[in-house]
């Protein structure tokens, strides 16, 4: 069952949000946190696919939720309540699929629901679609520029590389270099090579994966041959053909 969450440190807003959605979506279990740092102990219990963050709330407030959410299970799709319109590129900057005006109207909320709905239904089929269709390895290698001449990197010495600002950071068992080239270019360059995408920051090589332990919500916490002190989170979003390649 679709799970919701409402996060709101004003009891009316929550009870009113709560209504409209009740009406629009009848199979969802909605709970509530009137802060963040409840939300946050919510999500460590129980998977949450929606979470509805009011962003001026008392001590935390819904930006920095949203980051944290975003660190805890990426596969949550957010969106933000506000009075302000002023925030809505704040929301987009932070992955949030979209941003709903108080007082809430019917209608506005419909339309965000729907979206959401759509971008779940997406997802999944595309999930259903990649779970058997395992690539075939080729050698390839990865280019960095280091002092203005650049370094081959061979792939099979790449642990993994996380997204860094705008760029990305790989760790190998030959050093750690930074790329401007982004996560979602090495994913694609490298899917012929069995690399798997396991969270929205990380993409690892699963020869190196050198532990598996479990974590909240039925995922999974990895740890990867020579960095043994990085803890690589996996996400719902791409728990399924971990579990397949893994035998999990």
């Amino acid at each position: 069952m679709l799970k919701i969450l409402l996060v709101d440190d004003e009891t009316p807003s929550r009870q009113e949000l709560r209504y409209i959605l009740s009406s629009l979506v009848k199979q969802a279990a909605i709970v509530e946190a009137s802060s963040g740092e409840q939300a946050l102990q919510l999500v460590r219990q129980e998977a949450v696919d929606i979470a509805f963050i009011d962003i001026n709330m008392h001590g935390m407030d819904g930006i920095t939720l949203s980051q944290e959410l975003s660190k805890l299970d990426d596969s949550i799709r957010q969106v933000f309540a506000t009075a302000y319109d002023q925030y809505a590129i704040k929301a987009f900057e932070l992955n949030a699929v979209d941003y709903v005006l108080k007082p809430f109207e019917e209608n506005r909320i419909k339309i965000t629901v729907e979206r959401l709905l759509s971008d779940m239904d997406k997802k999944k089929t595309a999930e259903k679609d990649s779970v058997h269709a395992l690539p075939e390895k080729t050698l390839r290698k990865i280019t960095v520029w280091i002092n203005g001449r650049a370094l081959l990197l061979d792939i099979h010495h790449v642990a993994y590389i996380a997204a860094e600002d705008r760029g990305s950071l790989i760790k190998t068992s030959g050093g750690i270099f930074s790329s401007k080239e982004t996560l979602c270019y090495f994913e694609k360059k490298l899917e012929k090579d069995n690399f798997l995408r396991v969270h929205r920051g990380y993409l690892i090589n699963p020869e190196q994966v050198s532990e598996i332990q479990p974590w909240f919500n039925q995922t999974y916490i990895i740890k990867m041959t020579g960095f043994e002190k990085d803890e690589i989170p996996v996400s719902r979003n791409y728990i399924k053909r971990f579990k397949e390649i893994f035998d999990l």
